[in-house]
């Protein structure tokens, strides 16, 4: 019994330290550019011929948040699919996200992403995109224990 108690009590500590944050934020990268470079050293690789695509925005406690697709994660994501397409991202970080077009065909983005929000593009021109995310903490949200620089999120989407 005092054990279970005890791992209770243990586990309840744990969640309130997550919860209310000690502040420990690892901050932006110096330089951006040289940030975005690495963070496709070793993307997620998605190849697929289905119209849809879903990547998710993950929190993590080393470097702060990262692409995911299924059980892959990583800074970086590449995707080659066919014209037409639609990726859908779901923010599951707890800062906002923004996609913003670094190079390519015109492409609507659409709105920031809070909390559990999404948003879809469609590739309706064959071409390479260059894309990165634009991160902006939301009022409120505590801040999350972090190890390191955060990470640039930086895609590349080959459409076909």
């Amino acid at each position: 019994m005092r054990t279970v108690l005890l791992s209770a009590v243990v586990g309840f500590a744990a969640l309130l330290v997550l919860a209310v944050g000690a502040g420990a934020h690892g901050g932006d990268p110096a330089d951006e550019a040289a940030a975005l470079k690495a963070s496709m050293k070793r993307p997620v690789v998605v190849r697929t011929a289905k119209s849809r695509v879903v990547l998710g925005i993950a929190h993590v406690t080393k470097g702060c948040h990262v692409w995911t697709f299924g059980k892959r994660s990583a800074p970086g994501a590449k995707l080659v699919v066919r014209r037409g397409a639609r990726l859908t991202v779901v923010n599951r970080d707890v800062d906002r996200h923004r996609l913003e077009k670094l190079s390519g065909p015109a492409v609507s983005l659409g709105k920031a992403m809070g909390i559990n929000e999404k948003v879809t593009v469609v590739f309706r021109k064959k071409g390479t995109y260059r894309l990165k995310t634009v991160r902006t903490e939301i009022e409120g949200i505590p801040k999350l224990d972090t190890i390191g620089v955060d990470n640039s999120l930086a895609m590349v989407v080959v459409v076909r």
